[in-house]
């Protein structure tokens, strides 16, 4: 016989899901839900921080670009 019954493990022993009370669930669906959000605001900042890197890249490309005209001029 196949046992399909969702079993979750917390703090190292498994608890059927039909045995869990309705906060019990609620609080579970609350938990996965962050975690999902948390993931998606991982990616999010990275997509940020990766961005922010390329601009401030061209910022300082365009400072130095800025220096050597001014040598150039100069000479």
């Amino acid at each position: 016989m196949v046992n399909d019954e969702n079993v979750l493990s917390i703090d190292g022993k498994g608890y059927a899901e039909a045995d869990l009370n309705n906060q019990q669930k609620y609080l579970i669906a609350q938990l996965k839900d962050l975690s999902v959000k948390a993931n998606q605001l991982r990616a999010d900042l990275d997509q940020v921080q990766r961005a922010a890197d390329s601009f401030q890249k061209e910022l300082l490309e365009s400072f130095k670009q800025v220096a050597e005209e001014t040598i150039e001029d100069a000479g």
